[in-house]
């Protein structure tokens, strides 16, 4: 018999369990390779939006409200339109690949067939303006077409892609035993700071001359990787669903009724939901903003591309080293103290950046200051989830949380940025300040300031969550 989260002792060599699934200490050593090894592909390739894919479409002209949109806004909204489609219904999936599994064989392909499409948008928009057709609707847009083909594109590559983000993230609680989930994520956070170090050290700076072949390997990588993870990882058996509605003939608008009105009152009727989403969606309206910390290295600050990109993957090498000790860490603290003492730190150190950041130096400093405590930032955010969710409707909840924080990243914070920063666009002053010497106030140097105001109204948010938390969260053991 197995019990979930218990190791069984019964056999000759020591026995984990997670559900119906059962482990040897070599067949979950094997669990976690492939697991961490998709881990690492999926941070490579969340990194196109934040890292690349901003230099290609600056590249071809976008304005910084044309790149917040694109990389920003589109792909929030997106993950506002799809994820509780898919976590709702992959909750409900049973099959004999399991219930996460088959959504993951079926959106890999489309996901490596758009990225791969994404730098020949301007071999593509030419195309399409000689389309009768579809030329006149491009005439309609302000926007250039290749900025259209561009939007085009993510918008189809991130349909697939926002089926895949939390798909795999929901397979974790499935076939991890829960005794391992601690070390799995830490582990985890360090396998995703390889794959960041990986993007912004050898191919940031390759962005303007190899567009094409970076985004066509990463598309390969891709497909290989989730492929052989989908034959590898192996889901257990899951208990009926209970909560399936039998309606008859002519009752299924009523009936969808009520599960809206069931979904909105478990989901957003709670003040510690609230304050989590909130502390939740603030920290990842901060990451569409950090893409833009490679143009103020590049105009502001007067390094490179290649450079700046190598400045940008020390810390997460740096993290590699830190990540389990810090994990460990986590554990003893608990989310909110850990994110408390993380995001003071990260806010200080954005605002400290806006003025005394002139170099090389101060850039490489502040990139590993704030790098390193976006990975501790990262895996509280995580492990909050865990703590204040609950873990029959963890799916359900975190697709409410997703619901919230696309919607207001695709329609408040993307554009917002981009139209500050396209109204700093004529703003170069430079002032002297006593022992740092000539500042170049530029746009982009703003968005220091922009991501330390994020961060202290997430902090404001986690203060409020702790006060609502008193009592509330189980003790540990349970």
């Amino acid at each position: 018999m197995t019990i979930e989260g218990i190791s069984l002792k019964g056999s000759a060599q020591r026995i984990y369990g997670v559900g119906t699934l059962t482990y040897t200490k070599a067949a979950l050593a094997m669990l976690f390779f492939w697991l961490l090894a998709g881990d690492f592909v999926y941070i490579i390739i969340q990194q196109i939006e934040p890292r690349i894919l901003p230099v290609l479409l600056k590249q071809h002209g976008a304005s910084d409200q044309q790149i917040a949109i694109i990389a920003g806004s589109i792909p929030a909204f997106m993950n506002f339109c799809i994820n509780p489609v898919v976590s709702y219904r992959s909750d409900r999936t049973r099959s004999k690949w399991g219930r996460r599994i088959p959504y993951l064989v079926v959106a890999t392909p489309f996901v490596s067939v758009f990225l791969a499409a994404i730098p020949f948008g301007t071999g593509l928009a030419r195309h399409a303006v000689n389309l009768s057709w579809l030329g006149g609707l491009f005439a309609l847009s302000p926007w250039a077409p290749v900025m259209l083909m561009f939007a085009l594109l993510v918008i189809f590559y991130e349909s697939a892609q926002m089926v895949i983000t939390p798909i795999y993230i929901y397979l974790f609680r499935d076939v991890v035993p829960i005794e391992f989930m601690g070390r799995f994520l830490a582990l985890m956070r360090v396998f995703s700071a390889l794959g960041t170090f990986a993007i912004n050290y050898w191919l940031v700076g390759l962005v303007e001359t190899h567009a094409k072949a970076i985004f066509l390997a990463l598309a390969a990588l891709n497909l290989v990787c989730f492929i052989l993870v989908c034959c590898f990882v192996r889901e257990g058996e899951y208990p009926p669903v209970s909560d399936v509605v039998h309606v008859d003939e002519g009752t299924a608008h009523s009936s969808l009724y009520r599960a809206s009105l069931n979904f909105i009152r478990e989901s957003f009727t709670s003040r510690v939901y609230w304050w989590t989403y909130i502390a939740r969606l603030l920290i990842y309206s901060s990451i569409p903003m950090s893409g833009f910390l490679i143009f103020f290295a590049q105009r502001e600050v007067g390094l490179g591309f290649d450079q700046a990109g190598k400045f940008l993957a020390w810390p997460s090498l740096a993290w590699v080293v830190v990540a389990y000790p810090i994990g460990l860490l986590m554990d003893k603290w608990r989310a909110v103290r850990a994110l408390t003492v993380a995001l003071w730190i990260s806010a200080v150190a954005y605002t400290l950046s806006f003025f005394f950041v002139v170099g090389a130096k101060t850039f490489f400093v502040s990139s590993m200051l704030t790098g390193v405590t976006y990975w501790m930032i990262m895996l509280g955010q995580i492990l909050l989830a865990q703590e204040v969710f609950s873990r029959e409707r963890m799916g359900q909840l975190c697709a409410a949380n997703t619901m919230i924080q696309s919607l207001v990243i695709a329609c408040i914070t993307g554009p917002l940025t981009g139209w500050l920063l396209s109204m700093l666009q004529n703003v170069h002053y430079s002032w002297q300040l006593p022992f740092v010497g000539a500042v170049e106030l530029g746009p982009y140097r703003f968005v220091n300031l922009l991501l330390a105001g994020v961060l202290f109204l997430s902090l404001f948010a986690i203060y409020r969550l702790r006060r609502a938390l008193v009592g509330y969260l189980p003790a540990r053991s349970q």
